[in-house]
């Protein structure tokens, strides 16, 4: 029994082709767990950005009950007070009109006296403020409190 050359070289080259594979196939198992990892990473860093969005959301949502029940409490603190004194109803019923009066008059007063830019940027930032505190006084605030009292009323 003779042993040719085209044996020996397919045996050869069957072991050779085989560890070539083998080879292969785990680099290729190295790059799918590169992959694997770097979405996994991927993933995770999403759903800390998605907590933090979350916890963020939650504290918002909190901060705004907890301000909606203490303006309750001051309004009914406001009204518990109504009733006591003749002095604090009217002082109470003067005070929005008084300080909207002192107002006008303190941004009147500054738009005619005028002069450079650190005087005009205290002007504008005052009437600025001036007009938001006028819109939170006869708009939001008034309309919440009537509607406070509409429902103490009604329970």
């Amino acid at each position: 029994m003779a042993l040719d050359w085209s044996t020996l070289i397919g045996s050869v080259s069957g072991g050779v082709l085989g560890f070539v594979g083998s080879i292969l196939s785990d680099v290729v198992g190295v790059f799918k767990a590169r992959a694997q990892h770097k979405m996994d990473m991927e993933r995770m860093e999403f759903q800390s950005k998605l907590d933090v969005q979350k916890a963020d959301l939650l504290l918002r949502q909190t901060t705004e009950e907890q301000a909606g029940n203490n303006f309750g409490k001051a309004i009914d603190a406001q009204t518990q007070l109504v009733g006591h004194s003749p002095w604090v109803k009217d002082v109470l019923a003067l005070f929005r009109p008084g300080l909207t009066a002192l107002m006008l008059l303190f941004s009147g007063s500054l738009a005619l006296w005028k002069g450079g830019d650190a005087l005009d940027f205290c002007c504008t930032t005052f009437v600025s403020l001036s007009a938001t505190a006028l819109g939170y006084w006869f708009g939001v605030r008034t309309s919440e409190k009537v509607q406070i009292r509409i429902a103490t009323r009604k329970t």
